[in-house]
């Protein structure tokens, strides 16, 4: 089945909705929840992911000499490393490969995200939530419509969004790239500039 006939065109007689603009308001209204249900998502990961990072197995303790005679010879051979350049450095400047693999990072977050919002769409489809609220949009809404909105209608509407926020990602990263690759670039050229 086609979009064109998911969306109400084609063979099954016309648009559900009579303005486009009650498409564009349906899309808008499910990109608001995909939204609020991913930066819900996204505080709980970073919530788990601190619990998680500041617990200890004891490990650290059974270890923690030989951990602080590591840390002191480090930080003896970063002072003599800038004793030849007059003094301590000011800032800890990243390179290129530092910016790429947070950068790397952060999309394997949002392939996460865009992960468990499927996930959403798919659960609340099994449910049947996109029926109920079709009927209540069909019943309570001062929209007229071509004819009544369907659970189909709204899943496929879902999906859309889904997707169009995926490729918003997509070009985000890949613009995000360009400015790590122009920052990298300004860095190896502009040393001791």
């Amino acid at each position: 089945m086609s979009s064109r006939e998911l969306l109400g065109g084609g063979s099954t007689g016309g648009y559900w909705f009579t303005l486009y603009e009650h498409k564009i308001f349906v899309e808008c209204a499910i990109l608001i929840c995909m939204m609020l249900v991913a930066i819900l998502f996204e505080r709980l990961h970073h919530a788990i992911h601190a619990h998680i990072s500041g617990f200890h197995s004891g490990v650290h303790v059974a270890y923690c000499d030989a951990l602080d005679h590591e840390i002191y010879d480090r930080e003896e051979e970063e002072e003599e490393a800038h004793s030849h350049h007059g003094g301590k450095a000011s800032a800890h400047v990243k390179g290129g490969s530092h910016h790429r693999l947070d950068l790397l990072t952060r999309v394997n977050g949002e392939f996460m995200v865009l992960g468990f919002l499927a996930f959403v769409v798919w659960t609340l489809n099994q449910l049947t939530f996109f029926e109920w609220i079709a009927g209540f949009m069909n019943a309570n809404t001062s929209m007229s419509f071509n004819r009544d909105v369907t659970g189909s209608d709204l899943l496929h509407i879902s999906e859309e969004v889904h997707i169009h926020l995926f490729l918003a990602m997509v070009l985000n990263f890949c613009c995000a790239e360009k400015v790590v690759r122009t920052l990298a670039y300004w860095q190896v050229t502009h040393i001791g500039g």
